[in-house]
């Protein structure tokens, strides 16, 4: 940026990393913000592991006895005569008693809504309910949030969950607790995808390594949260309000953050990235330099004009659904023919059949995170298929998370992809399998094992984003990653009713998760490895991605159109 650059000469604008992000005067700024937007966030963790404190089965028996039938084990509740003599009377039943003597808990869904016998599948479908809302989660964050902007579509989302929250606390119905919670479910993920990128998207290209790595481990702190809050609110309606008040308290701290610069400057509202400029040079108690005043007069006589609550509101409407709302040269500066730029011709993953290799390889990395999301939920929630403690294998599960999330950032820098996913699946089956055939009743073990296999997943959790990124081609990344997500939360559905494997054998569930993530493990071999290598920017490179003979030809290709520039290839 010069002093002489012109108010109305646009050729000789920098880039917004140049104006802003790259500065050292934005150092303090970009702190403040990704400070805010992770501190914003931390509520979402506890909300995804709050069901462990109020979705469990309880040993019941109708009351209507007097109190001759006693109540049956949670181990017993599919067999024992008894049990099924409690539900052949259950139509004419209009009592239950529940016992809660061994569980750490004083409440839960299933006494609130007498989910017994027939019904306690409804306990199965709750579980379902929550990847349900993430499917819609997945799809609907990212879309809205590129509509209408990581801030106020985090804002949006704390709102609706404010508000569903606190109507699934107070209902007496079923049907509409189930939907409340698929709903407010949505919208943590949505605020989790918005927030992140928010985040992210505020740093510099230097800082957003460890922009990227707070953002996750607000996330992940918020989990071992959840169990002193749980222990505070023993009601389930009562937890389930005070985590509406975090909600309030991250929407309040998002009153604080400004809206990502790098979405706004893409949107061409240059004036509200000035506003966080002004912003920034105040935390160093400077004033603006007149250069850069100069620029962004240039910016803002082209971009888009600062809008009002009202207007805004009806542009942001607008946008999400596809209406024209800008019209005039910025608009035309926004579109580009094939013929004018191929690098914005149409491309769609639906397109990705045609191209066998590549075609494969996403199979396989979706079957990665159907994989992680599997036995990463039999983790989270399997405090009652492993009889552990609800309040210590939850903070345990939340500092093992922790520790994967960090050291994830340690491997993956010194480590190739293909050995560290081997290792985290190998290493995590067999904590499964371990369990399978190590008595519960070892606790002090099971809960080590446990932790251990928590943290290789959280490895693995990272590396399937990154290796996601790395093999799918730039036409397609988001579009791949926002795929195999989908496909592993459709398929996270099913996961509650893995608990019926028990029937056939009380270590199945856990079986089940050691075959599973063995398979996958076979598959990572077919996978390339990708660290250190040039990243696929059409689909041909995707699909040639890893094959020397093609990687060769496309060097030699390069080699000639660098060394012989004119001459006809």
């Amino acid at each position: 940026m010069t002093a002489g650059s012109s108010e109305n000469d646009l050729s000789s604008i920098p880039t917004i990393d140049e104006v802003f992000l790259e500065q050292k005067f934005s150092t303090r700024y970009k702190v403040l913000m990704i400070t805010l937007g992770s501190l914003a966030s931390t509520y979402c963790g506890i909300w995804m592991i709050s069901p462990a404190f109020y979705r469990f089965t309880v040993p019941y028996t109708c009351s209507d006895q007097g109190g001759n039938m006693s109540p049956v084990s949670t181990e017993t509740v599919h067999t024992s005569l008894d049990q099924q003599a409690t539900c052949d009377i259950s139509d004419t039943c209009s009592a239950w008693a529940f016992n809660y003597s061994t569980i750490d808990r004083k409440t839960s869904i299933q006494q609130s809504f007498e989910l017994v016998c027939d019904d306690e599948i409804y306990l199965k479908l709750h579980g379902s309910m929550y990847f349900l809302g993430m499917c819609f989660g997945s799809v609907l964050g990212g879309y809205l949030s590129d509509r209408m902007g990581r801030k106020k579509f985090f804002q949006l989302s704390c709102i609706f969950g404010i508000s569903l929250s606190i109507w699934m606390a107070f209902s007496e119905s079923l049907i509409v607790h189930l939907i409340c919670f698929c709903a407010v479910s949505a919208f943590e993920l949505g605020a989790v995808i918005s927030m992140f990128a928010l985040v992210v998207e505020a740093g510099s290209a230097n800082s957003r390594f460890a922009a990227s790595l707070l953002s996750g481990l607000s996330f992940t702190v918020g989990v071992p949260l959840c169990a002193p809050l749980a222990m505070i609110f023993e009601n389930w309606r009562h937890l389930v309000l005070a985590i509406s008040c975090l909600i309030f308290l991250g929407l309040f701290v998002s009153l604080f953050i400004d809206e990502s610069p790098r979405w706004l400057w893409a949107e061409g509202r240059y004036e509200e990235v000035f506003d966080s400029v002004k912003k920034a040079y105040r935390l160093k108690n400077e004033s603006v330099p007149p250069e850069t005043k100069k620029v962004f007069a240039a910016l803002i006589l082209k971009g888009n004009d600062k809008k009002g609550m009202i207007s805004s509101i009806t542009r942001d409407f607008k946008n999400v659904f596809g209406l024209p709302w800008f019209k005039g040269a910025e608009n035309n500066e926004k579109k580009y023919s094939k013929e004018e730029n191929p690098q914005f011709s149409t491309k769609s993953i639906w397109l990705i059949w045609k191209y066998p290799t590549l075609c494969v390889r996403l199979v396989i990395l979706t079957l990665h995170w159907i994989c992680v999301n599997s036995l990463y939920y039999g983790l989270t929630f399997g405090a009652e298929m492993l009889e552990q403690n609800i309040y210590i294998f939850v903070v345990t599960q939340g500092l093992s998370g922790l520790v994967g999330n960090i050291s994830g950032f340690i491997f993956l820098k010194y480590f190739g992809r293909k050995t560290i996913a081997v290792a985290a699946l190998a290493f995590s089956a067999s904590c499964y399998l371990a369990c399978a055939f190590i008595s519960l009743s070892n606790v002090a073990v099971i809960l080590a094992i446990t932790f251990s296999a928590r943290a290789a997943l959280e490895l693995f959790f990272i590396l399937c984003y990154l290796w996601t990124a790395d093999l799918m081609p730039t036409v397609i990344r988001t579009s791949a990653l926002g795929f195999a997500s989908l496909v592993a939360r459709i398929f996270g559905l099913a996961l509650p009713f893995v608990d019926y494997l028990e029937r056939i054998h009380n270590s199945g569930p856990l079986l089940f998760f050691a075959v599973f993530g063995y398979a996958v493990l076979m598959s990572t071999f077919l996978l390339p490895e990708s660290k250190g290598q040039q990243l696929p920017n059409s689909l041909e490179e995707g699909n040639n991605f890893g094959r020397k003979k093609s990687q060769n030809k496309l060097e030699i290709l390069r080699t000639k159109m660098d060394c012989v520039s004119g001459t006809e290839v």
